[in-house]
């Protein structure tokens, strides 16, 4: 896997696990009025959410990494024209 192939992995990766990590790390606010919706949050932690979510990106980045460099997800055919 070149930088450039593995850049475009994590970035790929990360914003695909941003809305999973957000789904845990937002809780609803239960001291919300009437007027305001009560499952909106009142302050959402964007550096844990950032945090977490890089973490879980690399992981799999690492892990996808792994198993092309161990060819058992072969790629060097795959972009081939012999159709």
């Amino acid at each position: 896997m070149t930088p450039l192939f593995a850049l475009f992995t994590f970035v790929n990766v990360w914003f695909v696990t941003f809305f999973f990590v957000l789904a845990f790390v937002v809780k609803p606010d239960p001291d919300a009025s009437a007027i305001e919706y009560k499952a909106a949050p009142k302050a959402l932690p964007w550096k844990k959410v950032i945090r977490i979510n890089s973490l879980i990106s690399l992981g799999i980045t690492l892990i996808l990494a792994l198993l092309i460099k161990s060819q058992l997800v072969p790629l060097h055919g795959l972009f081939d024209n012999s159709l």
